[in-house]
């Protein structure tokens, strides 16, 4: 019979510190990411990035300002103009998943 001890501290420690930096990102890397490229991409002025968990962000995305919405509602916008381009293009999607990969390889990488 042979016995084999192994300190496995080492190990433990980098898992920790694994499972902190994805705890980390969940809360505070992808939303920030996802309010930049609303910012910078989609020439948002005001992003609406909400927190719904520790470990999850989400946004709403409207084919117009929701100022302007309620000026055509209220009847003080007369003229309608009706765009038929999707609100969310395939560049911008592209955009938005080029980042949060970006994201991912410089925060989660083994270190």
């Amino acid at each position: 019979m042979i016995n084999f001890d192994a300190d496995t501290s080492a190990i433990a420690r980098r898992l920790r510190r694994m499972l902190d930096r994805i705890h980390e990102f969940g809360k505070y890397d992808i939303s920030t990411e996802l309010t930049a490229w609303q910012v910078e991409d989609m020439h948002r002025k005001y992003p609406n990035t909400e927190t719904p968990d520790e470990h999850s962000a989400e946004t709403d995305i409207w084919p117009t300002s929701r100022l302007a919405l309620a000026k055509r509602e209220s009847g003080q916008h007369q003229r309608v103009i009706v765009s038929h381009r999707p609100i969310l293009r395939d560049e911008l999607r592209t955009r938005l998943h080029d980042r949060m990969v970006a994201l991912m390889q410089e925060k989660l990488r083994w270190r």
